[in-house]
């Protein structure tokens, strides 16, 4: 068990990277900010090919980049907007706790009704 939460975490590490020139970002909008609390934000962001990822930043700087659903096998990306809103408050939720490094199980993402 103790090795498959180290896997998650190292995965999700490892999805958070910069987007290459394929992954090009649309610019961020106020109405892309879900949600603001104590500074920190849950920011969902639109991909150019209609998939959707999303970015926790606090007081501005960037704490997470997620362009990928965390927890499963391959690079896949949020379908819907609201799936990946869902998962942005989740994660920020865990960090306002003071969850750090925050880790999503597939069990996340099934109580949150994430397909993946």
């Amino acid at each position: 068990m103790r090795i498959f939460f180290l896997n998650v975490l190292f995965f999700a590490l490892a999805s958070c990277s910069q987007p290459g020139k394929d992954q090009e970002l649309n610019s961020i909008d106020k109405e892309d900010v879900v949600t603001e609390s104590n500074g920190i934000q849950a920011v969902v962001l639109e991909y150019g090919s209609g998939e959707f990822g999303y970015q926790i930043l606090e007081n501005g700087k960037l704490l997470i980049d997620q362009q990928h659903i965390p927890a499963v096998q391959g690079l896949k990306r949020f379908k819907t907007r609201e799936e990946a809103q869902r998962l942005g408050e989740h994660v920020k939720s865990m960090i306002e706790k003071g969850i750090m490094p925050p880790t999503v199980s597939i069990n996340d993402l099934d109580s949150l009704y994430i397909s993946y």
